[in-house]
């Protein structure tokens, strides 16, 4: 297999891409891992992360806590993953006695009396939204290994677009063709342009 230059995102480095077969398997590996929740995603941060999601979530909440302490009010009320962030930071911090910010402080005493609460973990739908983010990481970590993202319909299947809809076949998920997979590469790619401008 010939060495492919990526999309820059490795500031210049070579690299191989995976064979067809390696693809369908790496990606395989991270939408079960998605799906077992051991990929996390976080609210309004536009990332997805991976490992333990108990740690990732102190890490993360810890970061907002030292960096921008004023927003852990409006951060932790977007989601279920946000507020739990802070609150495992939080439980950390005083665990190894660090002193909480005074914005804190304020954020725990709230919780404490009943004033701020979790938000609801989302149902329905987002699953559906979850799915279709674990599809777009899925393509978009193949197209960073040196893929091509998706193909015209006169050229063979070995797109990465192709190589998840094989593994989400194999996974027993949906979609399982290469449209159903590029339409949504396609939708999240429009959202990642907005987002670098």
């Amino acid at each position: 297999m010939s060495e492919k230059q990526n999309d820059g995102r490795d500031q210049g480095k070579t690299t191989r891409a995976p064979t067809y077969k390696e693809a369908v398997q790496i990606s395989m590996q991270l939408i079960r891992a998605g799906l077992d929740n051991e990929l996390l995603f976080v609210e309004n941060m536009g990332s997805v992360f991976t490992g333990d999601p108990e740690l990732i979530l102190t890490r993360i909440g810890i970061g907002i806590i030292r960096e921008n302490p004023e927003e852990i009010l409006e951060f932790s009320n977007k989601s279920h993953n946000n507020f739990n962030a802070i609150k495992h930071a939080v439980a950390c911090m005083i665990e190894y006695n660090e002193v909480l910010p005074p914005e804190v402080r304020t954020w725990v005493s709230g919780v404490l009396k009943g004033e701020i609460k979790c938000p609801p973990r989302r149902r329905g739908p987002s699953s559906k939204d979850w799915s279709s983010v674990l599809i777009w990481v899925a393509v978009r970590n193949l197209v960073d290994r040196g893929m091509i993202a998706t193909r015209n319909d006169a050229t063979p299947a070995i797109s990465a677009c192709d190589a998840v809809a094989d593994a989400l076949c194999d996974l027993g998920q949906t979609p399982q063709t290469f449209d159903g997979v590029k339409k949504i590469w396609l939708e999240f790619s429009k959202i990642e342009k907005r987002q670098a401008t």
